[in-house]
């Protein structure tokens, strides 16, 4: 039994002095790091702020105005495109055309108004506080799952419980 041991204990010995096993060793607490860090390092990360910008005109014809009502009417078209894929998500395709078609002839304030009035829901919508669901997921006999099933609801099983 003594030889068994001590080449077992020979082998094991081998194992552990290679550079494979220690880097194995240390892969997953840093692994479990990283997954850790990430989403408090994201959560810190502000967004870039917008940058300012200067215009010069050196042709004496005072364009200003002119490239200030391009700049508007761009950051209006991008307001319209992104209320029309919002209404596309809730409301279905037919809702967004609709927005760009009152944007088009209109303008974005028609666009506003057809957008409240074609999803309400979303047009609404204020961020609301996340909560975090679980799922009760404990085994049940059969007939007590049915029971419970037709108490909740007829598609879902399981009941969600918030924390």
């Amino acid at each position: 039994m003594t030889r068994l041991l001590k080449i077992a204990l020979r082998e094991y010995l081998s194992y552990v002095r290679t550079v494979g096993f220690w880097l194995s060793m240390a892969r997953l607490p840093v692994i479990m790091g990283i997954a850790i860090m990430a989403p408090t390092l994201i959560a810190r990360s502000a967004p870039a702020p917008a940058p300012n910008m200067a215009i010069i005109d050196l042709s004496g014809r005072n364009l200003t105005p002119v490239i200030i009502k391009e700049f508007e009417r761009q950051q209006s078209v991008r307001v319209a495109k992104a209320m029309a894929a919002s209404a596309t998500a809730a409301a279905g395709p037919k809702a967004g055309e609709a927005i760009m078609a009152s944007f088009n002839a209109q303008g974005l304030k028609a666009a506003e108004a057809s957008f409240t009035s074609l999803a309400p829901k979303v047009a609404g919508a204020r961020p609301q506080r996340s909560r975090s669901y679980r799922y009760q997921t404990r085994w049940l006999p059969p007939q007590r799952q049915r029971l419970q099933a037709r108490r909740l609801s007829p598609i879902w099983p399981m009941r969600p419980v918030v924390e």
